[in-house]
Formats: structure tokens, C-alpha cells, sequence
């Protein structure tokens, strides 16, 4: 029996935008997105995956009942678990814990342990079943963040992001791995190199890890990954976004429409990802449950895609040259 050659698992990080919240820039919860036209957050990507005949694992951040209570949070997580989603932990400690401890791995191994438990509690007290899969806060992970959801039979990690200065876990880069008995699923992404071009010269100007994003990446990166990942063995990536990726915000953090650009991109990805007979998309439970009848049928290369781009130095020269004389 064949299988499809690439499987997408598309994950929303389901939180606030934490550092606006915790500086105290807004008040109202934005998970939802709810503005005077509609709710453009969960709802709204619910919506469109929905539409595809898809569903998606949502890393919600539990902790955040601790600033706009437990019925609230409670509420969220029951909408997204009704309509078919995954409900899973995403862990930003700082609302319930050490506001001066942003990162999991600040943490002891007892205290994470803790942190694990107290969100798995919520989330099966909330829903009816724990989660499956865990992503740490801005991917502050490390072994102990591993050990500690072993200790609480939490399967998957997804907190692995290469090259993150706030990620302790550099093992691998775009391929899933176990460890110990939790299976490491990365936050996939690829090199884009960026050069400075005279006449038939390229002066590079490094190179960055993208990760495979709607916020981060091109449309036209994304489709590219897709075909490269296919044509290099890489079997498994991960589509990120976050609740408020598809949400327009003004200077005072509301709510003010849908950002049209970001859905048109989101809708046809999803739209070529569904239509095509090599790809699955796959929650992270209906992945796992199929990686433990037959782990083989993931396992790939660590492959990572490479972008690269040329500006004219002669160009980029004058557009610094114009920028500082319009300041001036």
C-alpha cells in the first residue's frame, strides 16, 4: 500500500501576543480575534480549515487563565476540541508562575514537571482528554523540558526550532526524532540566503532559518518547500501560525478585519495542500497514531530547502541613501 509522500501537520500556537500583554499595552483577550466585524482569530482559521475538509493542533496557552480566568480560557479550548481540533500544550509559564522566568528551560526539572502537570490537568479537565503533543513558549525548551513530559505521558514535543537562541534542543533540524520516549516533531523551516550583487559578483550577507510560517515565510517560499521537501525524502513539516496571524491589529492592539493578504495566502496553500494526492494533512494525533503502527513511514532525511536572493548593491545603496535623506 502506498502513502502519500509528504505530511503536513498544521499547528497554532493559541495564545495573546505575550510581550504587548505583559507590558500592559492591551487589556482584551485576542485569542478569539472578536472586532466590530466578525472574530478573526481561532474562529476565523477554523473556518478556512474547515472549508478544506482539514483540521489543525492547536497549542493552546492554559496558563493564560490566570489573567482573564479559568471560564475563559475553558471556553476557548472546549470551541476549538468541539469543532474537531486538537487541543494540545503550549507552555508560557510567566501567567502562573515566575513573571521574571519567561523560558521553560529557566525552570528546574521539578518545576517543569510541575508546569507539565498543571497544564495536562487543564486541558483534560476542560475537554474530557489530555494532550497529546507540547510546544514550549517562544521554544524556550531543553532535556528537561523532555524529561518532564515523560514523567507525565505527554508523547510529542514540537518546541525543537534550529538555530533559536531561545530553543535548548538543537538535535535535529527538519527530521522527527525519539527521545527517550518522546518524539521530537521540529518546527520545520529553511535557509534563505541573502547576497548583495555587482554586475557578476555576490557578495553574501548570510543566511537565516526560516521557519515553514505563514508570518515568516512567502507564499511562493512555502510552495517551494513543499516540492523540495518531497523531492529530498523530508516526510514530515509543520505549517505554523499563531491564533492572531490572520487578524489585522491597530496602534492600540484592537481588532479591526481580517488581514485579506494573509487569508488569500493561507486559503490557496490549503486549497493546493488538500487537492494533492501526495500530501496528508495530518493533526498531531492522528499522526501519532499512525507513526506507532509504523514509524518508518516518517522517517526521512533531515533535509532543509535553501532560498537564495540577490539585491544590487548599487539599488540598496540608493535606498538607504533616499530613506536617510527623507529623514532628514
Amino acid at each position: 500500500m502506498s502513502h502519500p509522500n509528504l505530511t503536513v501537520i498544521i499547528t497554532v500556537d493559541t495564545e495573546n501576543l505575550q510581550p504587548h500583554l505583559l507590558e500592559g499595552r492591551y487589556q482584551a483577550n485576542l485569542i478569539r480575534g472578536e472586532g466590530p466585524r466578525g472574530a478573526f482569530g481561532t474562529p476565523l482559521i477554523m473556518e478556512l480549515l474547515e472549508t478544506h475538509g482539514t483540521r489543525a493542533s492547536f497549542f493552546v496557552n492554559v496558563y493564560e487563565y490566570g489573567r482573564f480566568g479559568e471560564a475563559e480560557i475553558e471556553a476557548i479550548c472546549r470551541e476549538i476540541k468541539g469543532r474537531g481540533h486538537d487541543v494540545e500544550l503550549h507552555t508560557h509559564p510567566v501567567w502562573c508562575y515566575d513573571q521574571d522566568r519567561e523560558h521553560m528551560w529557566q525552570y528546574s526539572l521539578d518545576e517543569q514537571s510541575e508546569i507539565i502537570r498543571h497544564g495536562r490537568e487543564l486541558i483534560e479537565r476542560w475537554t474530557g482528554d489530555p494532550p497529546w503533543a507540547h510546544r514550549a513558549g517562544a521554544y524556550g525548551a531543553n532535556a528537561d523540558t523532555i524529561e518532564a513530559l515523560a514523567r507525565h505521558d505527554v508523547p510529542i514535543d514540537s518546541s525543537a526550532f534550529f538555530e533559536h537562541p531561545n530553543c535548548r534542543i538543537n538535535a535535529v533540524r527538519n527530521r522527527v526524532a525519539l527521545m527517550g520516549s518522546v518524539l521530537e516533531v521540529p518546527v520545520t523551516g529553511f535557509f534563505r540566503h541573502q547576497g548583495l550583487s555587482l554586475g557578476p559578483i555576490t557578495i553574501p550577507r548570510g543566511r537565516r532559518f526560516i521557519k515553514t510560517d505563514i508570518d515568516w515565510a512567502r507564499l511562493s517560499e512555502l510552495k517551494t518547500f513543499i516540492r523540495q521537501a518531497r523531492e529530498h525524502r523530508l516526510r514530515v513539516m509543520t505549517l505554523f501560525l499563531h491564533s492572531y496571524s490572520l487578524m489585522r491589529l491597530d496602534e492600540t492592539c484592537a481588532v479591526t478585519g481580517p488581514e485579506e493578504g494573509k487569508v488569500r495566502a493561507f486559503h490557496d496553500l490549503l486549497a493546493r495542500m488538500a487537492s494533492d494526492p501526495g500530501i496528508e494533512i495530518l493533526t498531531f494525533r492522528e499522526f501519532y497514531t499512525l507513526f506507532r503502527k509504523d514509524p518508518s513511514r516518517f522517517t526521512g532525511s533531515d533535509h532543509v530547502p535553501r532560498f537564495r536572493y540577490r539585491k544590487s548593491a548599487i539599488k540598496r545603496l540608493a535606498e538607504k541613501y533616499f530613506k536617510f535623506y527623507r529623514g532628514s
